[in-house]
């Protein structure tokens, strides 16, 4: 027998912002120290992605890191870097834009900088990726 229902399913709750609030990762000690929010919270988002290698990481979905593995070809990377950065970042709701990317090459080292344009403001990253 299936229960009949009575009451409507969906009820009128406005849509709230999610918060950003997530543990602060210390990376240097290998620990978490505390709590961030806003601005630290998508700076600590941004290092995060940039870090962990997608699909190598059965805890993290397939939406989460970045592309870049090392022993890629010079002109692939140059390439596809700056979508891969787009990519890795713009998963996150929080973060609306990246602008003004800007690529090096140095020995087997591609130096990116660009902004990140946020909900919470902007400021400029600077990674560098073995190719």
């Amino acid at each position: 027998m299936i229960p009949k229902r009575t009451a409507p399913l969906v009820t009128n709750v406005p849509d709230r912002p999610q918060t950003s609030r997530t543990y602060r990762l210390d990376p240097e000690r290998g620990r978490i120290a505390g709590i961030v929010d806003g601005t630290d919270a998508v700076r600590q988002f941004v290092y995060k992605a940039l870090s962990t290698e997608r699909f190598a990481h059965a805890i993290y979905s397939g939406a989460f890191g970045h592309e870049i593995a090392p022993g890629l070809d010079r002109n692939i990377a140059v390439a596809e870097l700056p979508r891969w950065v787009e990519e890795a970042l713009l998963q996150d709701d929080r973060i609306t834009a990246i602008r003004d990317m800007e690529l090096s090459a140095e020995g087997d080292q591609m130096n990116v900088r660009f902004t990140v344009v946020s909900v919470f403001g902007e400021w400029e990253e600077r990674r560098n990726f073995d190719v």
